[in-house]
C-alpha cells in the first residue's frame, strides 16, 4: 500500500505545496509554519460497538470514525470480529504460495488475464517512478458473486471478473483458505459502512444497497527485505487507494514498513498492534463525499531483515453503481467537486495506469454508460431501451 520521498514530486511555491503521485492524484502539503497540527500517529479504535444493538452506541463509534477519517485517513481497528483462526491460515497458505519457484507463479500471470487478477512478480510495478521499481511480489483475486453468502445474485454477469488460482495439488487449500478470509471480510466490510453511513449524518442502511455485488478484491503480497537505494527501489511507492476503503493485515516486524503521509509532509510509521486490522479511507470515498474524508498518501519501505506479508481487502461500491458526491457534503460555499462516474470506470483507469506493462493497459478505454437497466444480466444502454 505505500512509497518514498524520492516517488513524489514537490513542486515548490508560495503557499501550500502540491505533491504529484505517478498515478495522477495531487494532494496539498501545507507549510510547517502555518500553525496547524497534523496527526503524529495513527488512531487506534475499538470497533465492537458496531455490533451494539444500541444505536447510541453505534453512533458514538461513527463520531471517532469521523474524527479519524476527516484528520488522519487512516485507523486501526481492533475487535474487529473476525476470526484469528482465519488470519493465521491465509497467512500459512500465502507464505506457501510465494515460496514457490517463480516459474511455478508466472503460469498465474497477470497478463493473461483481462482484469489484472493473478500474479505479479517483483519490480512488475514502479508507483513510484525508480530505476528499479516495487520490490514486492503480489496474487490478487476478484470478489466471486458464488462465494457471497449474503449477496451477489443481482450482479450482471458483464461486470463479473473471474480470477486465476493455483491448481489444488501446487498449494493444497490456498483458494479455500483465502476465500474464507475474503469472506470475512466482507462481512466485516458491510457491518463497517453503516458506521462510515451515521459519521455522514445519514440512515444507517444508506450504502446497503450499494454492495450487493461489490469490488471486494484480495490482494497478497510479500514485500522482500530491500538491498537496493532509495532512488532504485522502493517496497511499494507513494500511493493513495482506490475503492471506499482498504483493510489491511500484515505481520508485525521488529521494523514497521507501513508509513503514512501527514499534511506536513512528514511520513508517519503505523506501528501494527496484534489483533487489529489497519483501515485506510480510499479515493472514492474522499470523491462521494467532496473530499471532506481523506484518502491519504501512504507507502511501504521494508528495510528490517525480514520478509514482510500483508494482505489487503479493497472494498468499494457494486462495479454499476454510480457514484455521485453526496448532498451533505455540499454547501453553496462547498459545491461539488467531482462529476458522478461508475465504480467500474474509476478502478479500471486506475488500475491501468498501475500496471502499465499489462497488455489491456494500452488498450482503447471502456467506460460504462452513466444510467441503464440490466436485463438478462446484460446492462441495455439508454438508446436501446
Amino acid at each position: 500500500m505505500d512509497g518514498s520521498a524520492s516517488s513524489t514530486t514537490t513542486l515548490q511555491q508560495p503557499g501550500p505545496n502540491i505533491i504529484r503521485l505517478q498515478q495522477g492524484i495531487t494532494r496539498t502539503v501545507k507549510p510547517a509554519t502555518s500553525g496547524e497540527k497534523s496527526f503524529k500517529e495513527i488512531p487506534v479504535l475499538d470497533v465492537s460497538r458496531m455490533y451494539s444493538e444500541d444505536l447510541a452506541e453505534r453512533e458514538k463509534l461513527a463520531v471517532e470514525v469521523r474524527d479519524a477519517a476527516t484528520k488522519v485517513g487512516f485507523m486501526q481497528i481492533k475487535n474487529h470480529g473476525v476470526p484469528q483462526e482465519a488470519i493465521d491460515a491465509a497467512f500459512d497458505h500465502v507464505k506457501e504460495f510465494f515460496a514457490l519457484p517463480l516459474d511455478a507463479k508466472m503460469k498465474l500471470t497477470q497478463h493473461q488475464n483481462p482484469h489484472f487478477l493473478g500474479y505479479e512478480p517483483l519490480y512488475e510495478t514502479n508507483v513510484g517512478g525508480l530505476k528499479r521499481g516495487d520490490c514486492k511480489e503480489s496474487f490478487s483475486f476478484a470478489y466471486d458473486p458464488d462465494d457471497d453468502p449474503s449477496g451477489g445474485k443481482d450482479m450482471p454477469a458483464i461486470i463479473r471478473r473471474v480470477s486465476q488460482w493455483p491448481e489444488p495439488s501446487v498449494v493444497p487449500g490456498y483458494r479455500e483458505a483465502l476465500v474464507k478470509y475474503q469472506q470475512s471480510l466482507l462481512a466485516l466490510a458491510r457491518r463497517f459502512i453503516r458506521i462510515f453511513a451515521l459519521a455522514l449524518n445519514l440512515p444507517e442502511d444508506h450504502f446497503d444497497k450499494m454492495v450487493t455485488h461489490p469490488l471486494a478484491g484480495v490482494r497478497t503480497l510479500h514485500y522482500p527485505p530491500m538491498t537496493g537505494s532509495d532512488d532504485q527501489e522502493i517496497g511499494l511507492g507513494a500511493h493513495t487507494d482506490i475503492e471506499f476503503f482498504t483493510i489491511i493485515v500484515q505481520t508485525i516486524n521488529k521494523h514497521p514498513a507501513l508509513e503514512v503521509l501527514n499534511a506536513d509532509g512528514e511520513w508517519i510509521k503505523l506501528y501494527p498492534q496484534f489483533g487489529c486490522f489497519v483501515v485506510n479511507l480510499s479515493d472514492m470515498m474522499m470523491r462521494m463525499t467532496n473530499d471532506i474524508f481523506l484518502s491519504t498518501v501512504h507507502r511501504v519501505i521494508n528495510r528490517g531483515e525480514t520478509d514482510r506479508y500483508s494482505i489487503p481487502f479493497f472494498f468499494g461500491a457494486n462495479a454499476n453503481e454510480l457514484i455521485e458526491v453526496l448532498p451533505s457534503c455540499t454547501s453553496e460555499e462547498n459545491p461539488p467537486k467531482y462529476e458522478g462516474m461508475t465504480t467500474y470506470d474509476h478502478s479500471n483507469a486506475r488500475l491501468r495506469i498501475a500496471r502499465y506493462q499489462h497488455p489491456n493497459a494500452k488498450q482503447a478505454q471502456v467506460f460504462l454508460p452513466k444510467k441503464y437497466v440490466v436485463r438478462k444480466g446484460v446492462p441495455v444502454f439508454p438508446e436501446e431501451q
